[in-house]
């Protein structure tokens, strides 16, 4: 039988797939981050069907990942912002991104660019990074069982070496 749930799994990424680990709730939040608002501009653009994008909105929403509120041009319509909570995924959302259009890119060059409004030049790509700005590989980061780490993580780091 398949997981329904990573709710009872004491891991920050399973909590995070928890919330986010969907296709659609991603596909919504690239829109969100492209300052899409409206429900029907998400139902247009995605062609998700409607009590898809409807549970998907709620539970980005009580999560507070999104902010639903009225529409300041028509107050009887609402519009979906991210919260603070929400913009901290924007890591996230380019990282997915930039390795997309790494490993499946079109012929024709990227289908996106990521451009600082500042100076007008393509963002780098995100990677993380040690104390001194130097990008790292995986094979260099350790994992060690931090204060809030129980039985699973302590089983985790175990297979890291």
């Amino acid at each position: 039988m398949q997981k329904k749930t990573f709710s009872d799994i004491n891991c920050a990424i399973a909590q995070t797939l928890e919330q986010i680990g969907d296709g659609w709730t991603l596909l919504i939040l690239r829109n969100a981050f492209h300052r899409m608002r409206h429900f029907d501009q998400f139902q247009e653009n995605l062609g998700i069907p409607t009590n898809t994008l409807s549970n998907r909105l709620k539970k980005l929403t009580e999560s507070g990942i999104l902010e639903r509120r009225p529409c300041a041009h028509d107050k009887r319509a609402f519009e979906y912002r991210l919260t603070d909570k929400g913009l901290d995924l924007y890591p996230v959302i380019v990282t997915l991104f930039q390795w997309g259009e790494r490993w499946y890119s079109q012929p024709d060059g990227p289908r996106l660019e990521l451009i600082e409004k500042a100076t007008d030049i393509p963002i780098p790509e995100v990677k993380v990074r040690g104390a001194d700005g130097n990008a790292l590989h995986a094979r260099e980061v350790k994992v060690v069982v931090g204060p809030g780490g129980g039985e699973h993580a302590t089983d985790l780091v175990k297979h890291h070496g």
